[in-house]
């Protein structure tokens, strides 16, 4: 009577370890794949210098922007209000880019994760402006600007290909 149970139960381990295994080798697979795909999303320590004058560029053009924004508001609403928030916000990260490319020089890898918090805050300050905002000629041309040097420091930290797939109708593939 014992005997069957204990078959049973050994069928059972050894088909466990046996699915455990190939869940094992399942996953070392996706990651070599993985590690295969990934592209360098940062700077080379040649490019930091090209980087590092964007970056001091941005910083100044998205405060500039911002207190732009806010000394012509129009409307006082809290649309507006929220706008002005995401564009304050986006100065404060493209402050923060600028500090960390600038202490950053000789490892640039640890720019990437500043940068992608600096493309998240760049997408809600874009559609802040574009829907939220009633902001004036000179408003629009100053993040116009802003927006220029987001494409062209795209192209160190992984390119528009990258980001496009993350932020659709953002940053425009290139062929």
């Amino acid at each position: 009577m014992r005997y069957p149970h204990i078959l049973l139960g050994v069928s059972l381990a050894l088909w466990g370890s046996a699915a455990w295994a190939d869940h094992r080798d399942y996953d070392d697979h996706q990651d070599s794949t993985v590690i295969l795909e990934h592209h360098q999303r940062y700077p080379t320590v040649s490019q930091v210098a090209e980087v590092q004058g964007l970056a001091h560029e941005l910083d100044d053009a998205a405060r500039h922007t911002y207190r732009a924004a806010y000394e012509t508001r129009q409307h006082f609403t809290w649309r507006e209000d929220r706008a002005l928030r995401k564009l304050d916000r986006l100065a404060d990260w493209a402050r923060h880019f600028h500090a960390q490319v600038e202490t950053y020089r000789q490892d640039p890898t640890h720019t990437d994760a500043d940068f992608q918090n600096l493309v998240r805050a760049y997408v809600r300050a874009r559609d802040g402006v574009r829907t939220q905002l009633h902001a004036t000629a000179h408003v629009r041309d100053d993040f116009k600007r802003v927006e220029a040097i987001m494409d062209r420091l795209i192209d160190y930290y992984g390119g528009p290909d990258y980001y496009s797939r993350n932020y659709m109708g953002y940053f425009v593939e290139r062929p």
